[in-house]
């Protein structure tokens, strides 16, 4: 049997079409699909259109669907929303889950482990060896999401707004953000909030870690994504390592800041994969670049 397998948070989905040997046929990339955030309507949307792209020339009749869903938690949305999948896609069977249950056990298996899930929501899952589950944090935006991109990004903000009504320590960040949103001044935040969503938010947090973390950083999947790391021998070492990784299980190419030539670029000497450019051009997966305050 063929499985369509899709992911999904607050952020984006991944949906991936499975073949029987469980190798990964073709795999596709949308936008957020979190159900309790955007409404059951748009998640099963987002997860129609890339099954879709996922099923291509397949049988339809033939597929499995499993969605694993932030969002998903309770009996009547995952009923709903498979409903709502299952009137536009109908495969052989359709079945919704929550997103923590089953990356825990894509990744741990029966053995014990722990979960953490920190971007738009914040969520820990863990399991001992008896098999016992105990379970953190995922209650939503009021009164939840500690750890999250998006409550660290929501305290700098903050702390801006303070620092500039002088109740608050001054911050470097009351420049910094607005220049990382694309905005001219800390007050263009204001009407900016209005229509930035709880994702939209959280994407601010790779520059916040940057930022606070000082010189560059090192950006997986997208030039948004990003990571801190200090420039030395081993640790352009340990880069090229992380950055090769995710080139080969994602596509794209290893792109390096002129500024950074002399200190990176030896280690992914031979790989064939890494290009040095003062602009991210659209296709890089992997980029090494230099923050301003």
């Amino acid at each position: 049997d063929r499985v369509i397998v899709v992911e999904g948070g607050g952020s984006h989905t991944q949906a991936a079409l499975l073949t029987a040997a469980s190798t990964v046929a073709r795999e596709f990339r949308g936008g957020p699909s979190n159900p309790a955030a955007y409404g059951v309507a748009a998640s099963a949307q987002c997860i129609v259109s890339l099954a879709r792209q996922a099923l291509g020339d397949t049988d339809i009749h033939t597929i499995r669907l499993v969605a694993a869903l932030a969002g998903a938690s309770s009996n009547e949305v995952r009923s709903t929303l498979a409903a709502a999948i299952g009137s536009a896609f109908p495969a052989r069977e359709i079945r919704v889950a929550t997103d923590l249950h089953a990356l825990l056990y894509a990744n741990a298996g029966d053995a014990a482990g722990v979960l953490v899930i920190a971007g738009t929501g914040a969520a820990v899952l863990a399991r001992d060896i008896p098999g016992n589950l105990e379970r953190t944090g995922g209650w939503g935006t009021l009164f939840g999401d500690e750890g999250s991109a998006y409550a660290a990004v929501k305290s700098a903000l903050r702390a801006c707004a303070r620092a500039i009504d002088g109740v608050g320590m001054e911050t470097l960040l009351t420049e910094a953000l607005p220049r990382a949103a694309g905005l001219d001044a800390f007050l263009d935040f204001v009407p900016w909030q209005a229509t930035a969503d709880k994702r939209v938010i959280a994407g601010l947090a790779p520059a916040l870690l940057l930022l606070v973390a000082g010189t560059f950083g090192v950006a997986l999947s997208s030039p948004h994504e990003a990571l801190p790391s200090p420039i030395s021998p081993s640790q352009a070492r340990d880069l090229r390592g992380i950055a090769l990784e995710a080139a080969r299980s994602g596509g794209g190419l290893v792109v390096v800041h002129p500024s950074f030539e002399t200190d990176i670029t030896w280690a992914f000497r031979d790989s064939g994969t890494l290009i040095v450019a003062s602009r991210v051009p659209e296709d890089a997966s992997i980029v090494i670049w230099p923050v301003t305050l």
